[in-house]
């Protein structure tokens, strides 16, 4: 029902701003709109307008993975946006980055992310979830590179910072 539907809200890296993802209407189908908020003077800075589908049931859920790059985890998509550059670029991760052609998240098992501590960077893992591929994929943001950890048994990465994500 409508009164189920909420705004998702995300503080910068920094904690100077903060992205509001919100649903353009009742019909989810229409899609959402990520703001990003001055948080010193609740100016709105940016306004970025996200397609939706006839899956969508809820607000995207957002995240930001540095200062100028806001993660965007949808019914059907994993996405990077890029609020650097005008307009927003916005990266299909599971088709641009991990070159696969399986559907979010139907076929995966999980997903997340952790900031690099040292520079303004991050990595982010997925687990797919399908007869024909199980392996562990994860992106590093500073060197542009994908790992593939190749088996059908649960996966822990470590981090030397002490985070970790399965």
């Amino acid at each position: 029902s409508s009164e189920d539907r909420r705004d998702l809200i995300s503080w910068s890296t920094k904690g100077d701003r903060f992205a509001i993802s919100q649903l353009k209407s009742q019909d989810t189908a229409a899609g959402a709109n990520i703001f990003i908020v001055n948080g010193a003077s609740g100016k709105v800075e940016m306004s970025i307008s996200l397609a939706g589908t006839s899956e969508q049931v809820d607000t995207p859920f957002i995240d930001w993975l540095t200062d100028g790059e806001l993660l965007v985890n949808s019914p059907d998509s994993l996405v990077i946006v890029d609020i650097r550059s005008s307009p927003p670029k916005t990266t299909d991760l599971i088709q641009d980055v991990f070159l696969l052609d399986l559907s979010y998240p139907i076929d995966f098992s999980s997903m997340d992310f952790v900031r690099n501590p040292t520079v303004d960077g991050y990595f982010i893992g997925v687990r797919v979830n399908h007869p024909r591929n199980q392996d562990a994929f994860l992106y590093d943001s500073v060197t542009g590179q994908v790992k593939v950890f190749e088996h059908d048994v649960s996966t822990l990465l470590f981090f030397p910072d002490g985070n970790w994500m399965q």
